[in-house]
């Protein structure tokens, strides 16, 4: 009621509190639903060196985002939806938000865990999903120089579930 919204993007999130008295501090923010494209959205390749992203061992969400929001950013200035990172080795990553899966000869490729990236609940639900269907995938490295071999590619979030993409 306060920000006068029916529905949007909720986000929790909890903090260790004050260094004298470990009181746990809550914050929530609500923002409203961005518009989900129904066309196949453009993407483009960015090189993470380029961007202050920090990834845990294990792979946890944090709060600091700031790289993947520069990334972002770039991509607006491009015309372009969504970045997707390449890292050192030239392996493609993750998506500044999203995660990013690739259709070769019927099989599904998605990078690897190896890679530092977050799992996140939408790419473990396609995973599972395409293994029941008995779609074969492999969570893998992929080269950025793989990508044009590629015969279809999307990303994928719980906020948009799964969105065809281009380059």
């Amino acid at each position: 009621n306060k920000n006068k919204l029916n529905s949007g993007i909720l986000r929790l999130m909890i903090t260790r509190g004050e260094p004298d008295n470990n009181i746990p501090g809550i914050y929530i923010s609500i923002k409203p639903f961005y518009e989900i494209p129904k066309e196949p959205v453009n993407v483009v390749y960015l090189d993470e060196s380029k961007f202050p992203l920090i990834r845990f061992n294990p792979a946890i969400k944090s709060m600091n985002y700031l790289g993947n929001m520069l990334a972002k950013k770039a991509t607006q200035k491009l015309n372009a939806f969504e970045p997707i990172f390449f890292n050192h080795n030239n392996l493609i990553t993750e998506c500044a938000i999203r995660n990013i899966f690739y259709i070769r000869n019927g099989v599904l490729l998605t990078p690897s865990l190896d890679l530092g990236i977050l799992p996140g609940v939408m790419r473990n639900t396609i995973i599972a999903i395409s293994k029941n269907m008995n779609i074969e995938v492999k969570e893998t490295h992929i080269s950025y120089s793989e990508i044009n071999t590629m015969d279809e590619a999307f990303i994928s979030s719980t906020g948009i579930g799964l969105l065809e993409c281009y380059w």
